[in-house]
C-alpha cells in the first residue's frame, strides 16, 4: 500500500511564479519597545518586524531592514554595536506562536535571525553580557514555563524549568547565576525565578483577567547606595508601588479607565505611560506622590524609557514617537504615521471584525482603521496580526468582559446580567464608559459594529446598542467627563454608525468580494486569507458584505452607498496614509486574476464533491485543477488546506485525510503542512475513527486498505438495539499495522516544524498509541508520564432506564464528584455489561432554577445557554479524538465524534428532574464505539457540567 494515496501528485508549475506579500505600512507600525544607550543614539521597534534608529538624540529616524515581519516587543542594546530583539508571529489554524530572536554586531546596520521557529512566542529580552542572556513570553505544551536562556549570544536556548503559564509580558531579572528575579504576565499571574526555576502563583489581590505589564524586581534590590523604587503597573488603573497602591491625582472611575503599559525610572523619579496615551504620570519621590503630564496625543503608549532626569521618550500606536527634555512637563511628537483613525470597528468577538472592509478601506483606500473587540482579550494579538495583514492600522481587545464558552447561545439581558458580577452590577455602565473612552481615543469619523438583524446572537446585539448609545455618548462634554477633565481626551461626534447585516434589501452599503481589485492585486476573499486564517473558520470572507445605517451626526447620510462617503479626509493628514497602492504592469496583473478566478472555480468543485461518483474521480479532478492553477507554493498550499479543513469540519474524513495527506508531502516548508500533520497523526492513532470506518459512517479511502465484510457477519451484542453492523475491515493485519505506523512517519514532519510542535503532549500521546498498536518498542526513558486519576467502571447488571438510580449497578459504581460552585454538586458514575456502557448524573440546582423538561427531543440539540453535563469517552486514552454525549436541563441531547455532527449514534437516555436536581440515566451501545470488549481496558474520560 502506498504511504498516502495523494503522495504521487506532482504539480509542476507550482513556486514557478513568486509575487510578494501585501506591502506593510512602516510608518504607523505599532511601536512596542524602545532603548536608547546614550542620549544621541536609541532604536524603537514594533509590528512588522520594524526597527526605527535614531543618532541624533530622536530628530530624525530611519527604518533599519530586520529582516521579519514578527511584532518586536522587547530590544536589549549592551553597547552601540551589540543588541538583540525579541518578538513573535502569530500563527494561523490556532497554532502556537512562534518567538523571534534578533541579533546584531554593528549597531542595526544588519539584523541576523537566530535560534528560528524552536521558541514560542517571546515579550522579554535581557543579556547580561556577549553571550548570556533570558527571554520569556508565552507558555505551550512544549514549553510549559515561558522562559529561555542562552549562553552563546542567543543561537542556542534552554527551556527553564518550571510551572505552567499563560504568558509573561514583563519583570526583571537581576543576576543570571542562578536567574534571580521576578515575571509578570497575563490574567495577574507573577512568577519568581530562584536557582533556575520558575514557580507561579496569583498576586495576592484580585485581578480578574487584568494582565500585569511590568514590574521592578524584589523590593529588596538596590542599586549602590539608591535603592531602585518597586513599581507594579498593568491593567485597569494597576499601578502599585512599595507601600501598596499608588494614590493618584485623579477620581476612581477615571482611574479604571487608565491600562498601564510600562513605567521608567531615574534614580527616585518614575514616570509611567498608559492606554490612552494622554497622559503620562509621573513620581519625583519613587511612587509616594503622583501628577499628570499631558501630551496632547490620544493614542495608546506601549513603552517608555528616560535617559536621565530630563529626556526621555515613549512610543506606541500609529508609529508615535513622543520626546520630552523637561522631565515629562510637555512632550513633542518626533514621528507617527497618523494621530487618528479614519475607521473604527467595534464588535463583540475578533472573529466578527469584517476583515474584507478592513482591506477595502484600509489597504485600498488608505484610511486608518482600528478594531476594537469588546470580548476576546486572549486573541488580541491574534486579531491585531490579522488586521495589520489586511491593511488596517491595529487591533486591541477589552479585558473587563470575559467571553466564556458558556456565554454562547444567552440573550443580551442574560449576558449583561452575568458582567454585572464582575462588575458590582454596573457592567452597563462600564461598558458604555469603555466604548466612549475609546471613540474618544481614536477620534474615528466613521464607526462600524455587529449586526443589526435579527439573528444576531445575543453578544453582538448587546455590543451593537451598547455602541449605539456610545455613539451618542461621546461628544456629550456630560457623558463620562472625567475622560475629559483628567485623561486629557476630547469629546468627539463621529459622523456615521453602521451595522452589519445579512441580506441585500435590508442594506444601504454593499461590498461586492469576489470581483478582482487591481490596486489589491487581488479579490477581496484571497487578500484577507492571511488574517481569516489567524482568527479561525467563522472570519472567513462571504461573498458579499452587508451595511445598514444605525445612527449619524451629518445631513445625507442616509443616501450614502460607502462607509466613506461624505469623508473629507486627505492622503497623509492625521486619519489616512499617504500614496495610493501601485498597480502590477499588465502581464502580473493578469495572473493575478488568473490565480484569483482559479481559487473560486477550485473551491466550488471541492464544495460539491458527492457530484462524482466515485472518490477516486473525484480527487483526480481536485488533482487536475490545482495543477492547472499554476499557483506560488504558498497560495497552493493554504488552498489544498482550505479543502482539507473543509471537508474535517463537514466530517468528510475520508477525504480530509487525502488532502491533508497532501498537503504534509507537497508543502512540508508551509505552517499548512504542520497542521496537517498533526491532523493526519490523530486521524491514524485513532480507535474512533477506525471504528466509524468499520460501521460505514467514514468513506474507506485509500482502496485496498479495508475491505466489506460478509453482510451475514453480525455485531457485537448481536441484536438489533445495540447499533449498526460492521460493514468494513482492514484486509489484513499487515494493512492494519501500516495504517498506525502512518503516525510515526508522520512524526520528523513535526519534528522538521521545531519542538514546540514536536513535544506537543497531545502528539506524544497519539504517537505513544500508535506505538503499542504497532507493536513498536518505546525505551522506558522517553514514556510520557501518566498522572491523570484512575476510575473503577464497574461490571453490573442492566439497571431499570427510569432516571431513579437505584439500581443495584448504581450502588457500586465509583461516585466521581465533579466540582462546581456553591447548590450545583454534581456526581457522574458508570457500569457495563456485554453490550452496553452505562452513565448516570446527577446535579443539584438551587429551588428556583428548575426547568420543564422538553416534550420532544431532537437529535443534537442546541444546548448552549442551558445547564448540561458532557462527557467524553476516549478509547485510546490519547485524548485527541473523543466521542463526546451531552444531556442538559430540559432532557435535551447533543453528540459528535471529534466535532463531527454528522455522528448519529443509536444510545437511550432516562430523563428526572425535581425542584432541587435533574438526572440522567443513559445507556450507549459499545459497538456503537468500539468492536471489542470493555472489559480490562482503559479509557480516557472527561465529565464536564456547564452552569451559564
Amino acid at each position: 500500500m502506498p504511504r498516502f494515496l495523494l503522495a504521487t501528485l506532482f504539480v509542476a508549475a507550482i513556486g514557478s511564479t513568486a509575487i510578494a506579500q501585501f506591502p506593510p505600512s512602516y510608518d504607523d507600525a505599532p511601536l512596542r519597545a524602545v532603548q536608547f544607550v546614550d542620549k544621541q543614539e536609541g532604536w524603537a521597534v514594533g509590528d512588522q518586524g520594524v526597527v526605527w534608529h535614531t543618532t541624533d538624540g530622536g530628530n530624525r529616524w530611519e527604518r533599519q531592514k530586520s529582516g521579519t515581519r514578527a511584532s518586536l516587543r522587547a530590544i536589549h542594546f549592551l553597547t552601540p554595536f551589540t543588541g538583540w530583539a525579541a518578538g513573535r508571529v502569530e500563527q494561523p489554524y490556532g497554532m502556537v506562536p512562534t518567538g523571534v530572536v534578533l541579533k546584531t554586531t554593528d549597531g542595526g546596520l544588519h539584523w541576523q535571525e537566530v535560534a528560528a521557529g524552536i521558541l514560542p512566542g517571546l515579550n522579554v529580552i535581557k543579556f547580561f553580557d556577549g553571550k548570556n542572556g533570558i527571554v520569556a513570553g508565552d507558555g505551550c505544551p512544549a514549553f510549559p514555563a515561558g522562559v529561555f536562556k542562552t549562553t552563546d549570544g542567543g543561537e542556542n536556548w534552554a527551556a527553564v524549568p518550571g510551572q505552567a503559564t499563560s504568558g509573561w509580558l514583563g519583570g526583571n531579572i537581576s543576576n543570571l547565576n542562578g536567574l534571580t528575579g521576578i515575571l509578570v504576565g497575563k490574567n495577574g499571574s507573577s512568577g519568581s525565578i530562584r536557582d533556575g526555576n520558575v514557580s507561579v502563583s496569583n498576586i495576592s489581590h484580585n485581578l480578574g483577567s487584568r494582565s500585569i505589564r511590568q514590574q521592578t524586581g524584589m523590593r529588596q534590590i538596590a542599586s549602590g547606595d539608591d535603592p531602585i523604587p518597586f513599581i507594579m503597573v498593568g491593567d485597569g488603573g494597576l499601578l502599585t508601588g512599595s507601600s501598596g497602591e499608588c494614590d493618584l491625582p485623579i477620581p476612581t472611575e477615571a482611574r479604571g479607565s487608565f491600562d498601564f503599559q510600562a513605567f521608567s525610572n531615574f534614580g527616585q523619579k518614575v514616570w509611567v505611560n498608559s492606554r490612552p496615551g494622554s497622559v503620562i504620570f509621573h513620581s519625583a519621590d519613587a511612587g509616594k506622590t503622583w501628577r499628570a503630564q499631558k501630551t496632547g496625543l490620544s493614542t495608546p503608549l506601549h513603552a517608555i524609557q528616560m535617559i536621565d532626569e530630563s529626556t526621555g521618550f515613549a512610543v506606541g500606536d500609529l508609529g508615535t514617537i513622543l520626546a520630552t527634555t523637561d522631565g515629562g512637563k510637555t512632550w513633542q511628537v518626533r514621528k507617527c504615521g497618523g494621530q487618528r483613525a479614519a475607521v473604527l470597528f467595534i464588535h463583540a468577538t475578533p472573529d466578527a471584525v469584517p476583515l474584507d472592509t478592513v482591506a477595502l478601506l484600509g489597504a485600498k483606500e488608505g484610511y486608518y482603521c482600528q478594531a476594537l473587540s469588546v470580548t476576546g482579550s486572549d486573541k488580541a494579538d491574534l486579531l491585531n496580526a490579522a488586521v495589520r495583514a489586511c491593511g488596517g492600522s491595529g487591533a486591541e481587545a477589552l479585558w473587563m468582559f470575559p467571553n466564556p464558552k458558556h456565554l454562547e447561545g444567552l440573550s443580551a439581558k442574560e449576558i449583561l446580567a452575568y458582567w454585572d458580577k464582575l462588575h458590582a452590577g454596573k457592567a452597563r455602565e462600564q461598558l458604555l464608559r469603555q466604548l466612549v473612552l475609546t471613540i474618544r481615543i481614536w477620534q474615528p469619523e466613521v464607526i462600524v459594529t455587529d449586526r443589526v438583524d435579527a439573528n444576531a446572537t445575543g453578544l453582538e446585539q448587546l455590543v451593537m446598542l451598547a455602541t449605539r448609545e456610545a455613539f451618542k455618548l461621546a461628544g456629550d462634554p456630560k457623558a463620562f467627563p472625567e475622560q475629559i477633565e483628567h485623561l486629557g481626551l476630547k469629546v468627539h461626534t463621529p459622523k456615521t454608525l453602521y451595522g452589519k447585516c445579512e441580506s441585500a434589501k435590508d442594506a444601504m452599503v454593499t461590498y461586492d468580494n469576489l470581483p478582482f481589485c487591481a490596486p489589491l492585486d487581488n479579490d477581496l476573499r484571497d487578500f484577507c486569507e492571511t488574517g481569516s486564517n489567524l482568527l479561525g473558520p467563522a472570519s472567513i470572507v462571504p461573498e458579499k458584505r452587508y451595511y445598514r445605517l444605525v445612527s449619524h451626526a451629518t445631513a445625507g447620510a442616509e443616501k450614502h452607498t460607502s462607509l466613506t462617503d461624505g469623508l473629507a479626509l486627505n492622503r497623509g493628514g492625521t486619519a489616512r496614509r499617504d500614496g495610493e497602492m501601485g498597480v502590477l504592469r499588465e502581464d502580473l496583473l493578469a495572473y493575478r486574476k488568473k490565480m484569483a478566478a482559479g481559487r473560486r472555480a477550485f473551491e466550488a468543485l471541492t464544495a460539491a464533491p458527492e457530484k462524482f461518483t466515485e472518490p477516486d474521480k473525484f480527487l483526480a479532478a481536485v488533482r487536475k485543477s490545482l495543477a492547472e492553477m499554476q499557483l506560488p507554493e504558498d497560495v497552493a498550499s493554504r488552498t489544498a488546506f482550505a479543502a482539507a479543513a473543509r471537508f474535517a469540519r463537514e466530517g468528510r474524513w475520508g477525504l480530509a485525510r487525502e488532502m491533508f495527506a497532501f498537503v504534509s508531502d507537497t508543502f512540508s516548508a508551509h505552517p499548512e503542512a504542520a497542521v496537517a500533520s498533526r491532523w493526519l497523526i490523530q486521524y491514524h492513532s485513532s480507535a474512533a475513527v477506525i471504528r466509524r470506518i468499520e460501521l460505514g459512517q467514514v468513506n474507506p479511502i485509500p482502496a485496498g486498505v479495508f475491505e466489506s465484510t460478509d453482510s451475514s457477519v453480525k455485531p457485537a451484542g448481536a441484536t438489533d438495539i445495540t447499533g449498526p453492523k460492521q460493514l468494513y475491515r482492514f484486509t489484513s493485519g499487515g494493512t492494519q499495522r501500516i495504517w498506525t505506523r502512518c503516525c510515526l512517519d508522520l512524526e520528523s514532519k513535526l519534528v522538521a516544524f521545531g519542538p514546540i510542535h514536536a513535544r506537543d503532549p497531545l502528539v506524544r500521546a497519539c504517537l505513544t498509541v500508535a506505538r503499542d498498536r504497532g507493536a513498536v518498542t518505546l525505551p522506558d526513558a522517553v514514556k510520557p508520564v501518566d498522572n491523570r486519576p484512575v476510575w473503577a467502571c464497574a461490571r453490573g447488571t442492566k439497571p431499570t432506564l427510569d432516571g431513579k438510580l437505584i439500581d443495584e449497578c448504581w450502588e457500586k459504581a465509583v461516585k466521581v464528584p465533579l466540582t462546581g460552585p456553591a447548590g450545583f454538586d454534581t456526581e457522574a458514575r458508570f457500569a457495563f455489561d456485554d453490550q452496553f456502557l452505562y452513565v448516570a448524573i446527577m446535579a443539584k440546582h438551587p429551588a428556583d432554577k428548575q426547568v420543564a423538561k422538553v416534550e420532544k427531543r431532537e437529535r443534537d440539540a442546541d444546548l448552549r445557554g442551558h445547564d448540561r453535563v458532557e462527557w467524553q469517552f476516549d478509547p485510546d486514552g490519547s485524548g485527541a479524538t473523543t466521542f463526546r454525549f451531552a444531556v442538559d436541563h430540559r432532557g435535551c441531547l447533543a453528540e459528535d465524534c471529534w466535532g463531527a455532527t454528522d455522528w448519529n449514534p443509536k444510545w437511550f437516555v432516562a430523563f428526572d428532574s425535581t425542584a432541587t436536581d435533574w438526572t440522567a440515566e443513559v445507556a450507549i451501545p459499545l459497538v456503537e464505539m468500539t468492536g471489542g470488549k470493555m472489559a480490562g481496558r482503559n479509557w480516557g474520560v472527561d465529565v464536564t457540567r456547564i452552569v451559564p
